[in-house]
């Protein structure tokens, strides 16, 4: 495979002739050399995609519809009087001023995700989904947005040049992410991210910060195409999105168990419902303890954190294929996903709220929340909170499900200290944690 020696986007002298859509192409200029050949199908792509990007609030969206469906990232439209509520009115602007006026339609807090309504429009310009799942590590692809909003006022968006960095990357509520390293700035959040065919493979909204400076350094992340594709149907539907997982399920990483880590997902126990009445999704699906999860939706699962970052592009109420292997071979599963929200994990709506960092679901028998997952070097991690904790109480008052838990964080702020009531095993301990706030990421 050849290996193709990166170009340099320069912003001054290539926005004007990329965003230029009546204006002649740059190689065609009279008396202009022409143009090699990836910087041709760049300013292409350019021309192509750009009149789909509208401006929203402080930041980006793009228009995906000749109907005008747009979307954006839900924390663009968290405004001075409070988040977005579906039917909340915004106005858009497309690249030379042309003005309209959309309505929420749908959102996702913890996937950061938004879709609006252009009223009864028709005819206008759009970007067609593009496909994540074939994007490979260096392949070429390009952000459109209003970095620092540069591009306010005269209806001009910036474009900056980069390749994909990596694939299927774990930041919380960005559980399947594509890094890039193409410019992402404060003001980029919920414009699109474009391979070279002008398709929208992303939705960018966060970067990587160092020394806490929020200017780009290096790292972008983009919700990718493929979870925007599952999502839709409810988006559209209105109202709030909640993502799917697995109840009645307890997992862990096989060396836990003395086994392999890296060859799938131990499943550790099997729980029926909270009353009784009925068996869980998981028993439903016919899981078994000792039973090694090796795939979700045809994806290789290699640790619980792949598995929650799969089954974190799907939507509540999605059936999705789980493989599991055992002694006589591989079976698969057809598995129901409830709803599940992740305690304290950087949802943009409570980006001032503290920062716990684990996912949970309701304990077998309803009492407590048992811990699925800890985010490494969080607050949780530090604290010495483990994947199979069941968590009783927090500051005293007891816990039911993840939304009890989530209430009780909203009662704090970052750097104060929780006390949380702890089953492990058949020891009931104590932890203090003292709460944080993210820092190494936030939405531009």
């Amino acid at each position: 495979m050849h290996r193709t020696r990166r170009s340099i986007l320069r912003c001054a002298p290539a926005c004007a002739a990329l965003l230029a859509a009546a204006g002649p192409a740059a190689a065609g200029e009279a008396g202009a050399p022409p143009a090699p050949a990836l910087e041709q199908a760049l300013v292409d792509a350019v021309r192509r995609a750009v009149p789909a990007f509208v401006f929203i609030g402080g930041g980006s969206g793009v228009c995906i519809s000749a109907d005008g469906w747009i979307l954006t990232n839900y924390h663009v439209l968290i405004g001075p009087v409070g988040p977005a509520t579906e039917g909340q009115q915004w106005r858009v602007v497309f690249p030379g001023g042309a003005r309209y006026f959309a309505d929420v339609a749908g959102y996702s807090l913890r996937g950061d995700l938004a879709l609006l309504k252009i009223r009864e429009a028709s005819g206008l310009p759009f970007a067609e989904l593009g496909d994540s799942d074939a994007l490979v590590v260096g392949q070429h692809v390009f952000a459109v947005g209003n970095p620092f909003m540069l591009g306010s006022r005269i209806w001009e968006p910036s474009v900056s040049f980069g390749i994909v960095s990596a694939v299927h990357r774990f930041q919380e509520g960005y559980s399947d992410a594509i890094q890039t390293d193409a410019q992402i700035n404060p003001g980029n959040s919920g414009g699109p991210l474009f391979t070279m065919d002008g398709k929208v493979v992303g939705i960018n909204g966060r970067i990587a910060l160092k020394y806490g400076n929020r200017v780009n350094s290096g790292i972008g992340y983009a919700i990718p195409a493929a979870q925007i594709r599952r999502f839709l149907p409810k988006l559209k539907a209105g109202g709030r999105v909640y993502h799917g997982f697995v109840d009645g399920l307890q997992i862990a990483d096989p060396d836990a168990a003395g086994g392999v880590y890296g060859t799938g997902v131990l499943v550790t126990g099997v729980y029926e419902s909270e009353f009784g009445r009925e068996p869980t999704p998981a028993q439903k699906a016919g899981f078994r303890p000792g039973d090694l999860i090796v795939r979700v939706a045809g994806a290789r699962t290699f640790n619980t954190r792949r598995f929650h970052g799969i089954l974190g592009t799907y939507p509540a109420g999605s059936t999705v294929t789980m493989t599991v292997r055992r002694a006589d071979g591989d079976w698969d599963l057809e598995v129901y996903l409830g709803e599940a929200e992740q305690a304290g994990a950087g949802a943009p709506s409570v980006s001032k709220r503290p920062w716990l960092g684990l996912t949970g679901s309701r304990a077998r028998g309803g009492s407590g929340l048992q811990v699925e997952e800890v985010e490494p070097d969080s607050p949780a991690a530090k604290a010495g909170l483990k994947e199979g904790d069941v968590i009783l109480a927090a500051d005293g008052e007891p816990l039911h499900d993840f939304r009890s838990l989530r209430d009780a964080l909203g009662r704090k702020s970052p750097g104060e200290e929780m006390l949380f009531r702890v089953r492990r095993g058949d020891r009931t301990i104590e932890v203090p944690v003292t709460l944080g706030k993210i820092q190494s990421e936030e939405e531009p």
